[in-house]
């Protein structure tokens, strides 16, 4: 009785092992938070992803996950929070994202097998000329036509076409001069709702830097053109956004939480 008894555990953990790894990572996650007895809210509380992230993470809703770079955070702080390895979880939920995808591509180039129609062919198909050939003889005709008008006329078209040409490029060399003196192309915007008193210290496109306290429940907006430093006095006080997308909080440098970009938007290497 003992040695059966020894023997059903480790086949119960075998068959446990085999259905985690048939699950989908959001499934999985989920299973792990309700084998702790948790509810979606107390891990919004806890971790400070919001109840829609951890929604579409467990259900898998890839298009309702902010961008990969967010997203990849959002699933590792999840992963990690849950007593698994966060970054491994991240990479198996983005691997079956791209195995979806392909999955989908091939059900779309599939063709229907061909079949016996229903419908009765004609004995005979009156002649018809495609539309094709129509679109090229129409083509023709007003080619023949705008040649005709050129030379009764003496118009040369290419000459006005090139000067409109001159025009354009320098309008858009202007445009873009003035948009790189501004640094358009690399805008950010940072929304802090702070959760606590406390201070920050910014650094806004390599200006000096400047210290202010806010309270919990004050909000600030910070925009830079190229780059940002953001110094927080204690972890966890407050929630980021980055151009309307969440923004984890930044990790500590030097005994305070430091967020900088455009460095930390970088992939690691």
């Amino acid at each position: 009785m003992k040695k059966g008894k020894h023997h059903t555990e480790p086949e119960h953990t075998r068959e446990r092992e085999a259905e985690t790894q048939t699950q989908q990572t959001g499934s999985y996650l989920k299973q792990l938070r309700l084998d702790r007895g948790m509810s979606r809210e107390d891990v919004v509380k806890a971790t400070r992803v919001s109840l829609t992230n951890i929604i579409a993470i467990e259900e898998q809703a890839y298009d309702d996950l902010p961008a990969d770079i967010f997203a990849k955070a959002l699933i590792t702080m999840y992963g990690n929070f849950l007593g698994v390895d966060g970054p491994a979880v991240a990479a198996r939920f983005f691997e079956e994202r791209y195995q979806e995808q392909q999955t989908g591509k091939r059900n779309r180039s599939r063709k229907p097998a061909s079949g016996t129609s229903l419908v009765p062919k004609r004995l005979a198909e009156p002649t018809h000329v495609s539309s094709a050939t129509v679109a090229a003889i129409l083509l023709l005709l007003i080619i023949l036509s705008f040649s005709l008008v050129c030379f009764l006329t003496g118009w040369n078209p290419f000459s006005f076409l090139k000067t409109e040409s001159e025009k354009i490029q320098t309008v858009m060399s202007a445009a873009f001069s003035v948009d790189n003196a501004h640094g358009q192309h690399d805008i950010y915007s940072v929304e802090i709702r702070f959760l606590a008193d406390t201070w920050l210290e910014h650094s806004i496109d390599q200006a000096e830097p400047v210290r202010e306290v806010f309270r919990a429940g004050d909000t600030k907006t910070y925009e830079a053109f190229n780059s940002m430093e953001l110094v927080f006095e204690k972890p966890a006080s407050a929630t980021l956004t980055l151009n309307s997308r969440p923004l984890p909080f930044p990790v500590a440098v030097n005994g305070h939480p430091t967020l900088t970009l455009p460095d930390d938007l970088l992939p690691p290497r």
